[in-house]
């Protein structure tokens, strides 16, 4: 039997196949982002002080000195808890989601929304949390915050690639996958079910 889920005529076993790789592949993407949001919990002190001095040096002079809130961010511990609660639920809800909205193509929009919350988390945090340009070219943190960067850049990029194959279902890009494609309403009277009086 042939299956047109996909938007192609293939068999059934293959279209199962290609529905089950993708979706391990989405659980085994997403769970770096849940298990590392979890741990978090765990690191939680660290994490904050980590966040205030990255924030102090990571901060726009320009910035700060317009605005005296941004000058005493890295002071300010309940801004700082705000901040990192936030992140943590962009990480943990953009994860959920991504694999929730894998299981089935009906879920198509679920699906998306978490690989745009993983995307807003990603943008927000790699410059912050992995700012390596403040670092000594010769010292150990910067070839730490580097690596830490590119692994963020590459997790970006495939957060974008997931953002944009989930994409609604529209007469200008076909039908969203997981998804029966219609039948075209003009479609010659041969190829209608003609009914029988």
């Amino acid at each position: 039997p042939l299956c047109t889920h996909s938007g192609r005529e293939v068999s059934c076993v293959t279209c199962k196949k290609s529905k089950m790789l993708r979706f391990i592949g989405t659980a085994l993407f997403a769970a770096l982002f849940i298990l590392a949001g979890l741990n978090h919990f765990n690191d939680w002190d660290k994490l904050e002080a980590q966040l205030a001095a990255t924030t102090k040096t990571v901060m726009p002079p320009q910035l700060a000195a317009q605005h005296p809130f941004f000058a005493t961010l890295h002071t300010n511990r309940a801004a700082i808890t705000i901040l990192l609660f936030a992140a943590t639920a962009l990480e943990l809800a953009g994860g959920a989601l991504l694999v929730f909205g894998s299981l089935s193509g009906a879920l198509n929009g679920v699906r998306r929304f978490g690989a745009f919350l993983l995307v807003v988390f990603l943008t927000a945090i790699t410059p912050t949390m992995h700012a390596f340009w403040t670092h000594a070219p010769e010292s150990a943190e910067f070839s730490h915050q580097l690596s830490g960067f590119l692994k963020n850049l590459a997790l970006l990029g495939a957060a974008l690639a997931f953002l944009a194959e989930s994409r609604p279902k529209g007469p200008h890009n076909g039908p969203a996958p997981g998804t029966k494609p219609k039948a075209p309403s003009g479609a010659a009277p041969s190829q209608r079910k003609k009914k029988v009086n």
